[in-house]
Order: C-alpha cells, then sequence, then structure tokens
C-alpha cells in the first residue's frame, strides 16, 4: 500500500510539474521581455591638453563624456601615448599609461599623470572612453608635449606685498602681486593660500587651513586677488601663501598679513576703477597714420571713461562718515545751499543696494524725496546694476550693468535707454588685459549699427583695430576699415566695400 500511494503520488507530481514548467515558460515567452541592448557610445573628448611637465612626467586634462554621448557618467579610460603621431588605426599600438582616473559625471573636469616618460623627447596622446557593454569612443584629438630637458629646481619668487582688506563682518579679499615660474620670470603653476587664528610661519605652516578657489597664476607682475568668506565676525586673521612651478618647487614662505572682521561694519565697499590706456604709440607722421591713431584712442578714451563711471558717481562717499543701524547705512550731506543729497545703503545677502535722494534746490532744480539713482552691488558675482531715474519721476530712465572678473583683469558694460528689463541694448563694451598688463582687448558693439574690436600691445608697440557695419539686409556685420600697426613703425589702413571687396589701401 505504501508502494501504490508512493506511485500514484509520483505520477500525480510529474505532470503537475511539468504543466507548472510549461505554464512558466509560456508566460516568459509572452510577457518578458529581454532588456534592450546598449549600442550608444560615449562621445569622443575634443578639449585633450597637456599641463604640468616634467623630465619624466605630462600631466593631461580633459571634461568628461558621458556614458551616451555626452550624457551620464562612462564607466573607464584607456590613455596612450607615443614617440610618433596618434591615430585611429595605430591608437592600439600605442603604450597604454597606467591608473587611468574613473570617469566622472559628464562636463566634470579630470587630470591625469602620465609617467614613466624620457626626459627632453617629444610624447603625443590620446584617449578613449568606454561604458560598461563596454562600448568604445572614437579617438580624442591628439596632443603633443616634450619632456623636459633637465628638472627645474628654480622655485617662484617669495610674494612679498600679500594685503588683505576686510569686505564685511565676515569676507576678507586678499590681493599680491604675482611671482614667476623661475623667481620672478615667467608664470608658475599654482598657489597655496592658509589662513590661521595665529601667526603663521614655518614651522607651523603645514597645520594651518589650506583655502580652496586659488585662481590660476598670471604672468608675473601682475596683481590677482582672492575674496574668502564664511569667516566669523570680530575675529584676527592671519594669512600667507607660498607658489608652486609646474614641478612642484615650492617658494619660500609669503609675507603674513593679519586682516580684523568687524564686529559691526563701518559701512559699505567703495568702488575702484580699472586702468586703461588711451594713447597708442603709431609715430608715423603719414595723415593715415595719424587718422588711425585718434580713431583708436578716441575709442581705448571711451572704455577708459566707462570703466571708471562707478567711481565718478561714488566719489563723494569716500570718507563718508557713515551713520549704521542693523544692516543698512545712512550719510547725508549737502550739495550746495539749500540742496541736501542722501544715501541709504542696505545689505541683503551679498549685496548692498545703494539709493540717493534729493531734497530742496539743486542746480536750479527743486526736488522733493527724489530718487536720483539707485545701485545694487553684488560683491559674489561681481556685478552692479546702475538705475538712473527721469527727473522728479519713478521712471528708469538709463540703466547700466557693470561686471568685473575676480582678477579685475576683464569686465563689460551693458547701457540701456530705460529699465534692462524691459529696454533694448543700447551699447555693450567687453574689455580685458593680460601679459601683466601690456595687452588689452577690446570689444565695442552698438546692436545692428556699428562695432568696433581692438587689440593693442603697449610694449613693443603693436596692435590692430577693425570696424564693421550692419548689414540689415542680410542680418550680418560686413567689415569697414582694417587698421594694423607694427613695431618696427610701419601699418596700414585698409577700407573695404559692403560687398567685402577691397576699396582703399594706405600704407605708411
Amino acid at each position: 500500500m505504501k508502494t501504490r500511494r508512493f506511485r500514484t503520488g509520483l505520477w500525480l507530481t510529474v505532470p503537475l510539474a511539468v504543466a507548472l514548467m510549461i505554464g512558466v515558460y509560456s508566460c516568459g515567452e509572452d510577457e518578458v521581455t529581454a532588456p534592450k541592448k546598449d549600442t550608444t557610445v560615449p562621445a569622443a573628448i575634443a578639449n585633450l591638453a597637456t599641463d604640468a611637465i616634467t623630465t619624466t612626467t605630462v600631466e593631461l586634462t580633459w571634461t568628461a563624456p558621458g556614458d551616451d554621448g555626452s550624457t551620464g557618467t562612462a564607466h573607464q579610460y584607456d590613455i596612450r601615448y607615443s614617440t610618433s603621431a596618434i591615430t585611429a588605426d595605430n591608437f592600439a599600438s600605442a603604450t597604454q599609461g597606467s591608473g587611468e582616473p574613473t570617469p566622472t559625471a559628464a562636463g566634470t573636469s579630470q587630470t591625469a599623470t602620465v609617467t614613466g616618460l624620457t626626459l627632453n623627447t617629444p610624447y603625443y596622446f590620446a584617449i578613449k572612453t568606454a561604458d560598461e557593454v563596454p562600448n568604445w569612443s572614437s579617438i580624442s584629438n591628439v596632443v603633443q608635449a616634450t619632456t623636459a630637458e633637465t628638472e627645474d629646481t628654480n622655485p617662484p619668487a617669495a610674494i612679498t606685498d600679500l594685503s588683505g582688506t576686510a569686505l564685511g563682518t565676515t569676507s576678507v579679499e586678499l590681493t599680491w602681486t604675482a611671482p614667476g615660474d623661475d623667481g620672478n620670470t615667467g608664470t608658475a603653476h599654482e598657489y597655496d593660500i592658509r589662513r590661521s587664528n595665529s601667526t603663521i610661519t614655518g614651522a607651523n605652516w603645514a597645520s594651518a587651513t589650506q583655502l580652496t578657489g586659488e585662481p590660476d597664476p598670471t604672468a608675473a607682475g601682475s596683481v590677482q586677488h582672492l575674496t574668502i568668506a564664511n569667516l566669523q565676525a570680530g575675529h584676527d586673521y592671519y594669512f600667507a601663501m607660498k607658489t608652486l612651478d609646474e614641478f612642484s618647487n615650492p617658494s619660500a614662505l609669503s609675507n603674513v598679513d593679519m586682516v580684523h572682521t568687524p564686529t559691526t561694519q563701518a559701512g559699505p565697499p567703495e568702488l575702484s576703477a580699472p586702468s586703461f590706456p588711451d594713447t597708442v604709440c603709431i609715430s608715423s607722421s603719414d595723415q593715415y597714420a595719424q587718422m588711425a591713431k585718434l580713431t583708436v584712442q578716441g575709442q581705448l578714451t571711451m572704455v577708459k571713461t566707462y570703466s571708471q563711471l562707478a567711481t565718478i558717481f561714488f566719489a563723494n562717499l569716500i570718507g563718508a562718515q557713515w551713520q549704521h543701524s542693523g544692516s543698512c547705512w545712512d550719510y547725508e550731506y549737502s550739495l550746495t545751499a539749500g540742496c541736501t543729497a542722501h544715501y541709504n545703503v542696505c545689505l541683503s545677502g551679498s549685496e548692498y543696494t545703494y539709493t540717493l535722494t534729493l531734497n530742496g534746490s539743486c542746480y536750479s532744480q527743486s526736488y522733493s524725496n527724489w530718487v536720483a539713482y539707485r545701485v545694487v552691488l553684488d560683491e559674489s558675482a561681481r556685478t552692479g546694476t546702475f538705475y538712473f531715474y527721469d527727473v522728479n519721476a519713478t521712471t528708469i530712465g538709463a540703466a547700466w550693468v557693470w561686471t568685473w572678473a575676480a582678477d579685475e583683469n576683464s569686465g563689460t558694460y551693458t547701457f540701456y535707454n530705460g529699465d534692462p528689463a524691459t529696454a533694448p541694448i543700447q551699447l555693450t563694451i567687453e574689455w580685458a588685459k593680460s601679459d601683466g598688463g601690456n595687452v588689452y582687448d577690446m570689444t565695442w558693439i552698438v546692436p545692428e549699427s556699428e562695432k568696433w574690436e581692438s587689440h593693442f600691445v603697449k610694449t613693443p608697440c603693436s596692435g590692430w583695430a577693425k570696424s564693421y557695419q550692419w548689414n540689415s539686409d542680410t542680418s550680418q556685420w560686413w567689415l569697414e576699415n582694417d587698421i594694423v600697426w607694427n613695431t618696427d613703425g610701419t601699418g596700414y589702413w585698409d577700407i573695404y566695400e559692403d560687398t567685402g571687396a577691397l576699396h582703399e589701401h594706405h600704407p605708411w
């Protein structure tokens, strides 16, 4: 009986198991879909570049692509190098680097150092990226670098003019003159800036707090800045820095500067204007050379004038005796007999809002609490918006937006006939200076009217200036004037027709 029951259960169980298997299999055929295969390759890196170079190493930098094209995060890199040019055909035969970093999110910056190279040897570098499949990208752009002939043992010079200024109760701006790569020559590689609650020495340098966001060094002799935020009010902070070259040779410790953050801010910040040249060293007596000189000088003078507009309107605030209440300051003074100017400044976040109100009889015009202009200055974003109001009205008659870079080597000015929120742009100026203030670039644009572009090198004297006119039929700029002056005193002025044909050529 036991054997019979066993057999009966077996024969009942087997068909049931088969049926269940068939059901599962059938269900799988009907409802389970195989995962879609990933066939999208990562985008090819297009901005591979070399950075620090020593006798045996080269640092590479690039922007991370994505997992699928330029989206997501890739899986791995393959960095190759060779003493001969790398192409897509010979990429696999080039020497593979080691220790490639893991890809980060698309759009972020990455670096890798290729080691084990031979001194004074030209090398080519390229990179491919793969996703998790792996699908491999196309080859990147190929870059070339030659390893150093000898180790650089000459460190940058020590900075001696580090200076800090309290911008408010919780922030400090540091200023210094950039040293060189070798002593005071060239351009260094990086800065290491530190702060402490007590004086910094060579012995306790390593324990001082290292700051972040240091700017890249610029050419020796140029002025650089760094703003440090999130400090505590009413504290003494000591700052010092070192400079490193591409071989990580550190300079000696800079001078140490102490800055006290006040418990209450004595007054809002005062504005300074960047310097900009207003003369051009064209010496030829040729009439077109002199016309070119006056034309280019006129453009430079206008840029210089506009760069100083902010300080003109703030000139009366220099040395002001502010009355402080909470996060606002007030200052009142007499413009003329019977005319009172009142400044009110309030701080919200990183924005200072300056408001000038006039009362009384001022320059043959009577005012009653008329807001003449208002300025919103954002020190964090490094922008200022100036609003000028129609006489005895609350409508904005004109405005401009002013921006400046942290190193104060570039800026923009955008002008409006009315409220920037609704009025069209009337004029835009972009300016920049480099090479320690020896090279100047400027663009001046009146939308759909005229445009000037200038490049000016002070020493040795050379440069060019191009003016354009707007073609409303084609909605394009056409080159009208092309002025060039050279270090040997020669130059020319070319005048073009709107067809692009050269109309006049005037050499000197």
